[in-house]
């Protein structure tokens, strides 16, 4: 059997997609399916029932720790991980990191989100960094100061940080999505006359049938496959789509 870097092509559309998971062995996680559905980059937002939640489409659909992140007409908004509860809006920019601070602006000035979608500053300052470990550094009227993790304004700093804060200045770096291998623990891909499916490694029973021109990603027993140049997802217990090959793209927002 040829090695499965060269069967399939693999494509996983991240901020947000951590690893493989395993089959069987885990406990269900809360996921969301993003779908782009036309060509000006309009996305719909499903439960992992299949069912919409948002009833407008959106030009963004992430997450990021706790929280989701929408953006809608040119702003952001952040919601609570159910999608029930706006917890903040009319956001110009956000930049979600590694790190548990996330910068955002509005109004042309800059604050930080904790993990739960809390503002831990507000809108104060003219520029500032991601969070090195506990600490950022920032430009406050002018001048540059380091906050903490409580969003104060702190003297005290290690050296090797502050250090590297000033080397950075307040800039923001947008990390690259790395593309990440395919990888079911329980699982493997197969292959035939150049359609892909994907059969249980142990008992080799079909978990997706053969039938798709490309396995792209999986969360929550819920497999991202392309037909026919179109995108959608096979729900493995079902043994069926739970959403049509008929999107752009295909995006797995979870979380643990």
């Amino acid at each position: 059997m040829l090695p499965q870097y060269k069967l399939v092509r693999i494509r996983i559309f991240i901020f947000l997609l951590f690893g493989g998971i395993a089959f069987g062995a885990q406990g269900q996680n809360t996921l969301y399916i993003s779908a782009e559905v036309d060509s000006n980059h309009r996305y719909v937002l499903f439960n992992q029932s299949g069912n919409r939640v948002f009833p407008d489409t959106a030009s963004y659909y992430s997450d990021w720790n706790q929280v989701v992140i929408i953006q809608k007409d040119e702003k952001f908004s952040i919601w609570d991980k159910e999608c029930k509860t706006q917890l903040a809006d009319s956001i110009s920019f956000v930049l979600p990191t590694e790190s548990l601070f996330m910068p955002a602006q509005k109004n042309g000035l800059w604050g930080f989100f904790n993990a739960n979608g809390t503002l831990l500053t507000g809108y104060l300052f003219q520029s500032v960094s991601q969070f090195n470990q506990n600490y950022a550094i920032v430009n406050y009227q002018n001048s540059l100061r380091f906050i903490d993790t409580t969003g104060n304004f702190t003297k005290s700093i290690p050296g090797d940080i502050e250090k590297e804060l000033r080397e950075w200045g307040t800039q923001l770096f947008v990390s690259p999505e790395w593309p990440q291998q395919f990888h079911m623990p329980n699982a493997k891909l197969i292959e035939s006359n150049g359609l892909y499916g994907v059969a249980d490694n142990w008992s080799g029973r079909i978990l997706v049938p053969v039938e798709f021109e490309e396995i792209v990603a999986h969360s929550n027993r819920k497999i991202a496959v392309r037909k026919n140049g179109k995108y959608g997802v096979f729900d493995i217990e079902k043994q069926q789509l739970l959403l049509g090959t008929i999107y752009s793209r295909i995006k797995f927002i979870e979380f643990h």
